[in-house]
């Protein structure tokens, strides 16, 4: 049985390259719990935007690589795409952050070989050190990934989901809406 141990990463800089690695391998993305076609789209439409930055220089903007965001496939010795990381760096909170990574069932042996391997590659990613100290991504399966090492954050995800109903009637809103105005009269005498 073929294994992860046999792909190697190599890094997607180009918003085509990756917009060719969700045309060719679009099954890899619908593996990924949460992943729909309307997503994959967005993923694709938006692949410029995530995958480069735009800096001013000699007077005009040119778009180069976002350092912060780091893809990857998995590739086999003919080069075909076999898998895919997706992580950033957050500099604010200082860790990296994983998105999504998806690899062909063919290479799928063992959660902890492929988690290992994820994590080997992040860590060998050209950042300074004090960003790789932590690793962090969002699940819907907690248990498969803490019998591979992983722990329960102390930061817990929220979520918040306005009613369609709140935004087309604002007056449905049941929050306290006089609050947020206290709140910017108050800090305004404080700023006094």
């Amino acid at each position: 049985m073929s294994d992860i141990s046999e792909l190697k990463f190599v890094q997607v800089i180009d918003p085509n390259v990756f917009n060719i690695l969700i045309g060719t391998c679009r099954h890899l993305f619908k593996q990924i719990e949460d992943m729909d076609d309307e997503k994959i789209d967005v993923l694709c439409k938006f692949s410029s935007s995530i995958l480069t930055t735009s800096v001013f220089e000699n007077g005009r903007f040119l778009r180069i690589p976002n350092p912060l965001v780091h893809i990857a496939v998995l590739v086999d010795n003919d080069n075909k795409f076999k898998g895919f990381l997706w992580a950033g760096i957050d500099i604010v909170e200082k860790h990296i952050f994983i998105y999504a990574f998806s690899l062909d069932k063919k290479y799928q042996s063992s959660a902890q070989a492929d988690s290992d391997a994820v994590i080997k590659y992040l860590k060998d990613l050209p950042v300074a050190d004090e960003y790789k100290q932590k690793i962090l991504t969002a699940t819907l399966r907690p248990k498969g990934y803490e019998r591979c090492g992983w722990k329960r954050s102390k930061k817990v995800l929220m979520e918040f989901e306005v009613k369609k109903d709140v935004l087309e009637n604002p007056e449905n809103n049941k929050t306290d809406a006089g609050a947020s105005e206290r709140r910017v009269s108050i800090m305004a005498s404080a700023e006094k």
